[in-house]
């Protein structure tokens, strides 16, 4: 792991060294829902909206997800081994109203879920908004960082690095679970990478997502092409040595950058994202399930590891005729 980690400057600006790492042998699993609760498109100036860009393009609206919606999602993500639930909205912040209809569905999950906790990720949070989350059963608060506040405005120019970190503070001092992490493979530098993990190691997460861009044609970052498998290893396991307590979750991008070597990265991290992502398809969730059995874990939850839910197909052996 440590040459896995050998970033420039990495052991000078963390004296203290990596702490140690301790793996319970289990891997979280994480559904995501979105169905955007705002009206409004994102702006083009946005190079980090690579999500909702087609919508910009049209005049028609994002349908406002409903009560039952998010129930039978949750439903979804229970049968599947989720233990978290994942629900998120394009735009740079909630109105009134639209708080209030999110918090109405997140308590209808709530109630029709009890134990499965619920993480909301809404953009940035106004004063007042952070308290009314965690009021309506709210456990976590998602606001990435994404990337580092050196290379953040040529990113992203609609709102301030600042910004971001003032919501999470927010989230936190709400009673909120902080969950924060970034976005690789938009022309970062390795410096930004030991940046951008510093700063968050700072804020304290719970929760460290990891996200790996995935190109998307007609956005600003269509031609960023730049992750390896190997490169997306080495971010995970620096941030494994950062966080040795918190939930590094491989998000978004995982199974077009890590391909073969997916299996690779849970060795480092202990949470996933099952299922599809907010703007791409993932691997279908029986995968994730399988390949976590292969690796000998367990999904959280679950009691022992297990074997994959079916034998590999014997092979055809190869016979010599003269």
């Amino acid at each position: 792991m440590v040459y896995l980690v050998y970033w420039p400057g990495f052991q000078q600006r963390c004296p203290s060294g990596p702490e140690d790492v301790r793996y319970p042998g289990a891997v979280l699993l994480t559904q995501l829902v979105e169905r955007a609760l705002r009206t409004e498109p994102p702006s083009r100036d946005e190079a980090l909206a690579v999500l909702r860009l087609r919508d910009a393009e049209t005049p028609s609206l994002v349908a406002e997800v409903s009560r039952v919606e998010a129930v039978e999602a949750a439903g979804i993500a229970v049968a599947t081994g989720a233990t978290r639930f994942c629900m998120v909205a394009s735009g740079r912040g909630p109105t009134p109203r639209e708080l209030e209809r999110f918090t109405a569905a997140v308590r209808a999950v709530r109630t029709a879920q009890p134990h499965l906790e619920v993480c909301a990720c809404l953009g940035l949070l106004g004063e007042g908004q952070a308290e009314r989350l965690a009021e309506a059963g709210v456990h976590a608060y998602n606001h990435n960082l994404n990337t580092s506040e050196g290379h953040y405005e040529r990113i992203c120019a609609t709102h301030t690095y600042g910004d971001r970190v003032g919501t999470l503070r927010r989230a936190a001092a709400a009673g909120l679970s902080p969950c924060s992490g970034a976005l690789f493979g938009m022309g970062e530098t390795d410096e930004d990478v030991v940046d951008v993990g510093l700063a968050l190691r700072g804020l304290r997460p719970d929760s460290v997502p990891v996200n790996f861009l995935i190109p998307i044609e007609g956005t600003p970052l269509e031609a960023h092409d730049e992750l390896t498998p190997w490169r997306c290893l080495r971010i995970l396991a620096l941030f494994r040595l950062l966080f040795p307590d918190a939930e590094v979750r491989i998000a978004g991008g995982r199974e077009v950058h890590l391909r073969s070597l997916q299996p690779l990265g849970l060795l480092l991290a202990n949470s996933i994202f099952a299922g599809d992502y907010l703007t791409t398809r993932g691997q279908a969730a029986r995968a994730d399930l399988d390949m976590i059995a292969d690796m000998g874990l367990r999904a959280e939850g679950a009691a022992d590891p297990s074997p994959p839910r079916r034998r590999p197909a014997r092979p055809a052996l190869k016979t010599e005729r003269r």
